[in-house]
């Protein structure tokens, strides 16, 4: 805690409290994503960074001041990474669920939506095609 004085803007109180470095910690650790994924750069899709930190429980001297997840090991459009597949000091402990999604790759909703207006497009055609067939078939 520090306290000021309102008027002068002078430092007033501090107080520091020592860490017993024997004994183990819990930190929230942000995760840092580094490199380029080739599955969402292939597909024009983006990367979704859907968990941004992770509890670990350490000694206060070998804790993580972050985590870094190289993407570039995504490399299909259908990659995801877990919580389970970061890299974690051997001394440290996750206090994170394992199977908690970190990073997905979205594919892009454009070429869904074309898809979805394609089949449409033939499903009107053939219907079309249908009823000139009734009207050929009266004549």
């Amino acid at each position: 805690e520090i306290q000021w004085d309102p008027r002068r803007d002078d430092l007033l109180h501090v107080d520091l409290l020592a860490a017993d470095v024997s004994r183990p910690v819990t930190a929230h650790v942000p995760i840092i994503l580094t490199g380029e994924s080739a599955g969402a750069r292939n597909v024009n899709g983006t990367v979704m960074h859907q968990l941004r930190t992770v509890d670990i429980q350490a000694l206060p001297l070998e804790m993580p001041g972050q985590i870094e997840l190289d993407i570039s090991i995504m490399e299909e459009p259908d990659s995801v990474v877990r919580v389970s597949d970061l890299p974690i000091p051997e001394n440290a402990t996750l206090l994170t669920d394992l199977e908690e999604l970190v990073v997905r790759i979205e594919l892009p909703r454009v070429a869904e939506e074309v898809a979805f207006a394609d089949v449409e497009g033939l499903e009107e055609g053939a219907e079309g095609e249908e009823a000139a067939t009734e009207e050929g078939a009266e004549e």
